[in-house]
C-alpha cells in the first residue's frame, strides 16, 4: 500500500512536471542539457583525479628510494668533506714540520761551515806558526 501511494506521489509529481513542461520547455531542456554537461564534467573531473592520484602514488613510489640514495649521497659528501680536511691539516702540519726540521738543519749547516772556516784558519795559522818555528829553528 506505501508503495502505491509512493507511485502515485511520483506520478503527481510527473504529472505536474509535465505540464510545467508544457508551458516552460525551453527552460527545462536548458536545465537537462546543464545537467548533462555539468555531469560529464564531473565524469571528467574523477577521471582526471583518479589519474593523477595513480600518477601520485607512482611518484611517491619512485621518490622514497631517490630520497634515500640522496641522503646515503649526502653522509658519503659529509664524510669525504671531513677526510678532506683532515688530511689538509696533516699536510699543513706537516709541511709546516718538514719545513722547521729544514730550517734547524739550513742553520746547523751554517754553523757547520762557520766551524769549518773557523777551523781552517786556525789550521792555516797553526801551519803558519810551525813554517815559522821551524824557520827560527833552523837558523
Amino acid at each position: 500500500m506505501i508503495k502505491l501511494i509512493f507511485h502515485s506521489a511520483n506520478l503527481n509529481v510527473f504529472f505536474f512536471f509535465f505540464i510545467a513542461s508544457l508551458r516552460s520547455s525551453e527552460l527545462i531542456n536548458h536545465l537537462l542539457n546543464d545537467l548533462i554537461a555539468t555531469t560529464n564534467s564531473y565524469k571528467i573531473v574523477q577521471e582526471k583525479e583518479a589519474r593523477i592520484t595513480s600518477d601520485l602514488s607512482l611518484s611517491q613510489a619512485q621518490l622514497f628510494p631517490l630520497r634515500k640514495e640522496n641522503a646515503r649521497l649526502a653522509r658519503e659528501n659529509h664524510d669525504l668533506h671531513n677526510d678532506t680536511i683532515r688530511l689538509n691539516d696533516e699536510i699543513r702540519n706537516g709541511t709546516e714540520d718538514y719545513t722547521r726540521e729544514l730550517q734547524k738543519m739550513q742553520e746547523h749547516l751554517q754553523d757547520s761551515r762557520f766551524l769549518c772556516e773557523s777551523l781552517q784558519e786556525q789550521l792555516k795559522h797553526n801551519h803558519e806558526t810551525m813554517d815559522r818555528l821551524r824557520s827560527v829553528s833552523r837558523l
